[in-house]
């Protein structure tokens, strides 16, 4: 047969128009990639995917919802509702998914009333609530253990034609978690209700009776998920084997892992990991080895997990090397880096300062989007005291949940760090919050107010503290007793100061050395030596040698009496019981030597100081200074002050120096600009004198300097009169 009529215009192509999107389908594709960026930890695609369709678009329902659940994860309130109101800007309908991610945010920010009044809100504009915001009212009543508020809520659901649904009942199955006796019966009520458990269900039953030691109830309910096709999976393993992990019994992992081929099932890497776990914890690197090698034999896939325990292994011997090779391999495979790896990894970079690190970690788990557990809320928190962050520490308290340590642990840790600095506004900040909060202060927050007040002098305000420790009832832990006999020292009450110590090793707190050189400042304030002797007898009674604090007190008293022989001899001591010097032991020395003239042994002290690698502090140089002026020997203070101190050219700030510190650096200022033909130099001198408080004493000071040494030139004092200015006639 010939071919049919016209065959030269056949064609095995068919022609189609090119597929062009409508900008409905654009915007819904550039929607669903952000979304997905989101899911995949690729936060920075994923705003980038975002400034490509701001662009090009007004962003409707879906990019607001998947901002508000990014920001939600994060805990960051702020950004979560800026997004929000974008609803209303961008003149959108109230949507039921972004009020229930909203409410479920307040609830684990611990502010309940904001989630419940947004509740209301949503009852107002008639926001549809379907069984995902009942969900989220039942999991915030499960968290606080109200079991029956929770039924209460299933019970309006049903009123409003809403069934219990999967997520209804795995929320409520966490309330039995720690109810092991009624959590089988709860499990049988749902099943009964049509509700089948799946395979996360079962898996956090087994949990539970594992938990509690009820391994034969474990396997039965195991059994039992099999007979209804529900799968376990390698977490529901993991959970079955952790008995035998903490009793590292290799043979029973062995045994089940027979059992469970027997019933057809693969074993998956779980077992493997359990073996490795063991190993690791034995310190058996032979076995390690055996095991990566049967893996590799039986063709096992590695996991997150496998390299989680390989990597705690080399962190736990200090092998970095090691350590850099899992994350290369990791990379290499794919494998992501798992949280719990990431706070391994920052807990060791903090134990070791190795701050850089940690920064970029912190990053790098922020650009992977991952959720913080409240581990890494904790070592980010420890991170910003370390850094001195104390602002972001602050912020970062409300991100951390109560389970995981109590809120006053936070409190409590930034409150030291005031102390220490002396920052009052930041111990009033501390003590506002936890009013606030309704955070009550414990005997770890009072001893930092007790140290704070003694510490700034404010003895009256001390005694406040002291007082509202015992109206309270606080319990008195070795600390306060320590700052209680230190108020008492610094009020010079021997008969109160003996009374607290009577107490304190009555109630079984043992004096150290540091508490005996607390009480003898109580004698050396007086420079009394008999007294001083009387507690060297108490702590020789007791067996406690003295410390370095205890010698330089001692050096102190002797320094202040011009006792040459004592000062000997407590050098000598300190020599003899090889207690090093620092920069408190230097400074006593200097000032001895010094008083009596003997100012080449004070600059060979000075030497000795530095070749010890001891740094001079203020208080060093204000010694020489001092000395220096009183003796005119300006050439010899110029040449220190020089060589440690940097000086500028045209203005110079001298309130918190001392006097003689203040003289030398404006001289050096002065030898400076003298060599123009004009100058006007800017100083400050403050308002006050910090040791005296008497007015102006530092600008009178300079004035007295400039009029004996410096006649050639003028000064005026500013209108402010903490300021001056200097120049040529």
């Amino acid at each position: 047969m010939g071919e049919p009529l016209n065959s030269s215009l056949q064609t095995n192509f068919s022609y189609r128009l090119p597929h062009v999107l409508s900008p409905e389908d654009k915007l819904e594709e550039l929607n669903r990639k952000i979304g997905a960026s989101f899911k995949a930890g690729k936060v920075k695609e994923a705003f980038e995917t975002l400034a490509i369709l701001e662009k090009n678009f007004k962003p409707n329902t879906f990019t607001l919802v998947h901002l508000i659940n990014y920001y939600a994860r994060q805990k960051n309130e702020e950004k979560a509702l800026s997004v929000f109101s974008r609803f209303q800007e961008l003149s959108l309908p109230p949507n039921n998914y972004a009020y229930n991610t909203l409410i479920s945010l307040y609830f684990k920010l611990n502010k309940p009333q904001k989630g419940f009044e947004l509740l209301e809100e949503m009852k107002l504009k008639k926001v549809v609530i379907d069984e995902s915001t009942y969900n989220v009212l039942i999991n915030y009543h499960v968290t606080k253990n109200n079991i029956k508020e929770a039924r209460d809520v299933i019970e309006e659901m049903g009123k409003n034609g809403y069934k219990p649904n999967q997520v209804t009942f795995s929320t409520l199955l966490k309330y039995y978690t720690d109810k092991p006796s009624d959590i089988r019966d709860f499990f049988l009520e749902f099943k009964q209700k049509g509700i089948v458990p799946n395979v996360y269900n079962y898996t956090l039953v087994i949990d539970t009776f594992v938990k509690n030691g009820n391994l034969q109830a474990a396997k039965e309910l195991f059994m039992e998920m099999i007979q209804e096709n529900v799968m376990p999976t390698d977490i529901t393993f993991h959970t079955l084997l952790k008995t035998y992990v903490d009793l590292r019994d290799i043979n029973n992992i062995l045994h089940f892992k027979e059992e469970v081929i027997e019933l057809g099932i693969k074993p998956t890497i779980s077992f493997y990991n359990a073996l490795l776990k063991i190993h690791a914890e034995n310190d058996d690197k032979e076995q390690i080895e055996a095991t990566f090698a049967l893996m590799a034999e039986e063709e096992v896939e590695l996991n997150e997990n496998t390299y989680s325990i390989a990597c705690f292994y080399c962190l736990d011997r200090d092998d970095m090397d090691g350590v850099n090779r899992i994350l290369e391999e990791m990379e290499k495979y794919k494998i992501p880096v798992s949280l719990t790896m990431y706070n391994a990894l920052l807990d060791y970079y903090l134990k070791n300062n190795a701050l850089e690190k940690i920064s970029s970690l912190f990053q790098e788990m922020k650009d992977k989007g991952l959720r913080f557990s409240d581990k890494s809320y904790h070592l980010q928190f420890s991170y910003y005291l370390k850094i001195n962050e104390t602002k972001k520490a602050f912020e970062l308290i409300s991100f951390i949940s109560t389970n995981y340590k109590p809120q006053i642990f936070y409190y409590n840790m930034l409150l030291s760090i005031f102390v220490k600095y002396k920052d009052i506004r930041g111990v009033r900040q501390i003590k506002s919050a936890m009013q606030k909060n309704g955070i009550k202060p414990n005997e770890i927050t009072y001893s930092h107010y007790l140290k704070y007040h003694i510490k700034m002098g404010e003895l009256q305000e001390a005694k406040k503290i002291i007082d509202q420790i015992y109206n309270l009832a606080i319990p008195l832990n070795f600390i306060l007793y320590s700052l209680l006999l230190k108020y008492y020292v610094e009020k010079g009450n021997e008969k109160q100061a003996f009374y607290i110590l009577d107490e304190m090793k009555q109630k079984g707190f043992n004096p150290t050395v540091k508490t005996y050189s607390s009480l003898m400042l109580l004698y050396v304030i007086k420079k009394d030596v008999l007294g001083v002797k009387k507690v060297l007898d108490l702590m020789k009674a007791e067996a406690i040698s003295p410390s370095q604090a205890t010698y330089n007190t001692l050096l102190s008293l002797y320094v202040d009496l011009n006792d040459k022989n004592n000062v000997k001899a407590i050098t000598r001591l300190m020599q003899e019981n090889n207690c090093a010097y620092c920069e408190i032991t230097y400074n006593t020395l200097i000032k001895f030597y010094l008083k009596n003239n003997q100012i080449e042994k004070g600059e060979e002290c000075l030497k000795e100081m530095l070749l010890n690698k001891i740094k001079p502090n203020h208080i060093t140089y204000k010694l020489f200074f001092d000395k220096y002026i009183a003796e005119e020997k300006f050439m010899q203070a110029e040449n220190m002050y020089r060589g440690e101190m940097a000086i500028n050219s045209d203005t110079v700030d001298l309130h918190d120096k001392s006097h003689g510190t203040a003289y030398i650096c404006l001289r050096l200022m002065l030898e400076k600009l003298e060599k123009q033909e004009t100058f006007a130099l800017t100083v400050i001198t403050g308002i006050g004198n910090h040791g005296t408080n008497e007015l102006f004493a530092m600008r009178n000071y300079i004035i007295e300097k400039l009029n004996k040494y410096h006649p050639h030139l003028q000064y005026r004092v500013d209108v402010n009169q903490g300021r001056m200015f200097i120049e040529k006639k």
